[in-house]
C-alpha cells in the first residue's frame, strides 16, 4: 500500500531537558502507575510542576512565555 507521501524518519532526542516534554512526561508516567484516567480535558497543573522543579533548582533560567514570543514571530530568546 503506497500513501503517495515521501517520508524520512528521523531519530530526535526526547525529552532533552524541556520542561513541558518533561512535564508530559511525568504526566504520562503517572497515568501508567497510577492507573489514573480522566473523562475529559483538564486544566494543567504545570506552572505548579514547575515551580515544584524550579525548588529543586531545575529549570530555574526557563521562561515558558519566551515560547509565544517565538511562535509569534518575535525575537528568539
Amino acid at each position: 500500500m503506497q500513501s503517495g507521501h515521501d517520508v524520512t524518519w528521523r531519530w530526535v532526542r526526547g525529552h532533552a531537558g524541556n520542561p513541558k516534554n518533561e512535564y508530559a512526561d511525568h504526566l504520562a508516567v503517572r497515568a501508567a502507575t497510577d492507573r489514573i484516567t480522566s473523562q475529559a480535558a483538564e486544566p494543567s497543573a504545570f506552572d505548579t510542576w514547575l515551580e515544584g522543579r524550579r525548588a529543586k533548582g531545575h529549570f530555574v533560567d526557563y521562561d515558558p512565555d519566551s515560547e509565544f514570543t517565538t511562535l509569534a514571530g518575535g525575537p528568539e530568546p
